[in-house]
C-alpha cells in the first residue's frame, strides 16, 4: 500500500508540475495581438503589444483566372518580436482575401529542440 501511495504522490506532483509549466508558458506567449488589412495595396500587418515571443502575419492571396476557379495560397510574413510589425503583400496580381496572425513563445529564428526517444 505504501508503494501505491508514494507512486500516486509522485505522479500527482509530475502532473502538477506539467500543468504549472503550461500556465507559465501561456503567460510568456505574446498577447494583445492585432491584424490590420487597411493598408495600401493588397498588404496586411500583424503585431502584439505585450508578452514575450514573436508574431507573424499570414495573408491569403487569391488569383481569379478568367473562366477558371479562383486559386488561393497562404503567404507568411517574417517572425518579429513583440512590439514590431510583421507585414506581407500579395504580389503578381493576387488579391488579399484574408489575413490572420500566428504567435510563438520563442523569439524569431529559434526552433524548438526535438525530443529524441531514449
Amino acid at each position: 500500500m505504501r508503494k501505491s501511495v508514494s507512486r500516486l504522490l509522485v505522479g500527482a506532483s509530475i502532473v502538477a508540475t506539467g500543468v504549472l509549466g503550461h500556465v507559465i508558458a501561456a503567460r510568456a506567449a505574446p498577447t494583445g495581438c492585432h491584424v490590420n488589412t487597411e493598408l495600401p495595396g493588397d498588404k496586411a500587418e500583424a503585431w502584439c503589444t505585450s508578452g514575450k515571443g514573436s508574431v507573424r502575419v499570414v495573408v491569403e492571396c487569391t488569383i481569379f483566372p478568367p473562366g477558371r476557379d479562383p486559386v488561393s495560397n497562404p503567404r507568411k510574413g517574417p517572425w518579429v518580436l513583440v512590439g514590431a510589425r510583421s507585414t506581407h503583400e500579395c504580389a503578381g496580381g493576387a488579391i488579399l482575401t484574408d489575413a490572420w496572425y500566428e504567435i510563438s513563445s520563442l523569439p524569431p529564428g529559434v526552433s524548438p529542440k526535438p525530443v529524441l526517444p531514449r
